[in-house]
């Protein structure tokens, strides 16, 4: 019996340390299960997902022109020391412009690829990168497997919550709140965009888009601090996705762009409705068995991509550059899910609530610390006192 416990014990201190020693290998260990679990779950549903290979293609030109800005920010973030950017009221206003005129510059991502590469290999020749490298390489892989576990739950909701969505009770209480802000009585046909304006538009279209780009510009961030800090990342990620799945499950809702002519037929050749038509043909494509795409993602509520656009501009607050250049980005991408017709209204605030559920943890921990601090402090000042008072 003794023996059983020392092997067991020996067992789970080797683990212990090789999760230490290497954090990232871990996760992707354990994102690697559970993709096969949940390839099994729908596998078992009849469902079969295709590798989206044309979206990987796309996802992948988009972030490689995307490390343009991140490559000369992370430079940039270097003289915020010298005489240049001592100013705070000129760091601001510099990064808010910068932010704004990227979500110009991001409708033309494209044109960034070229010189994106050339800039990647002066940055590799000034300075090394190898283990940076590795830790973004490895990050990149855990991504492309937590959202292919995210795919694979959101066919499995499609299958098992399409007879009991409450998408009409969050139609009514947005078309009532629609109606008190507009003072007249509106219905969802060509209702959104909420403004009908092109650049305005456009602007908040690339403000949605950007939110996947920047995850890796965290992720790019968060490789130079370490493996840890890589991990601890993916970890808040995902687990907002997996907090958003299983609230989807329990109250589930698909979204207004569901609900046919919701988009004024002025806006019917964009990206965004093409999207939003590509999310309802692959909801109904799974109920009845029809080809699949492979990119799958039907919760409304809460809306992740409050929650993940919340979450980005946390993390980004320890480089005030970046922080203050994607603030009007992540609030203009937070605005779009509304305005554009992504999301209901109660989504938004559920979103935050995501976001603060992923932090919970640390936040209770810096306050437990906080705490134990406090009585240390406590406990030495009686210390203290009591001699002083026996001297």
């Amino acid at each position: 019996m003794s023996n059983t416990k020392e092997t067991n014990t020996a067992l789970t201190t080797r683990f212990s340390r090789y999760i230490d020693r290497h954090p990232l290998g871990a996760l992707f260990g354990l994102f690697l299960l559970l993709y096969l679990l949940s390839f099994t779950l729908i596998y078992l549903q009849g469902v079969v997902q295709p590798t989206p290979w044309r979206a990987f293609y796309h996802y992948l030109l988009m972030i490689a022109s995307y490390s343009i800005p991140v490559f000369v920010v992370i430079e940039l973030e270097k003289l915020r020391h010298q005489s240049l950017l001592t100013s705070r009221i000129l760091l601001i206003v510099l990064s808010l412009a910068s932010g704004l005129a990227f979500l110009v510059l991001f409708q033309s991502w494209q044109l960034w690829v070229v010189p994106c590469i050339l800039l990647s290999f002066l940055k590799r020749k000034l300075q090394p990168l190898a283990e940076e490298l590795r830790t973004i390489g490895f990050g990149m892989l855990i991504l492309v497997l937590g959202y292919g576990i995210n795919w694979n739950l959101n066919y499995f909701l499609a299958l098992n919550i399409s007879d009991r969505l409450v998408d009409p009770l969050l139609w009514k209480i947005d078309l009532n709140i629609y109606s008190f802000f507009f003072g007249t009585k509106v219905s969802f046909e060509g209702i959104f965009p909420l403004l009908k304006d092109k650049g305005i538009f456009a602007l908040l279209e690339a403000a949605y888009f950007a939110v996947l780009p920047e995850v890796v510009l965290v992720l790019t961030l968060k490789a130079r601090q370490g493996k840890k800090g890589t991990q601890a990342f993916l970890v808040r990620l995902f687990s907002g996705y997996a907090i958003a799945a299983i609230w989807c499950f329990l109250f589930p809702s698909v979204g207004p762009c569901f609900v046919q002519s919701s988009m004024d037929v002025a806006y019917q050749g964009s990206l965004t409705y093409s999207l939003m038509q590509g999310e309802v043909y692959e909801f109904n494509a799974v109920q009845h068995g029809l080809p699949l795409g492979g990119v799958a993602y039907f919760i409304a509520l809460p809306s992740m991509h409050v929650a993940v656009a919340a979450l980005l501009q946390i993390l980004l607050r320890p480089t005030p550059i970046l922080f203050w250049a994607f603030l009007p980005v992540n609030i203009l991408s937070i605005a779009s899910t509304v305005i554009l017709g992504y999301h209901y209204i109660l989504d938004v605030p559920t979103g935050f609530m995501v976001t603060a559920f992923v932090f919970l943890p640390d936040w209770l921990a810096s306050m437990r610390a906080a705490r134990n601090k406090g009585l240390v402090i406590f406990r030495n000042s009686s210390l203290s006192s009591q001699t002083r008072t026996k001297c």
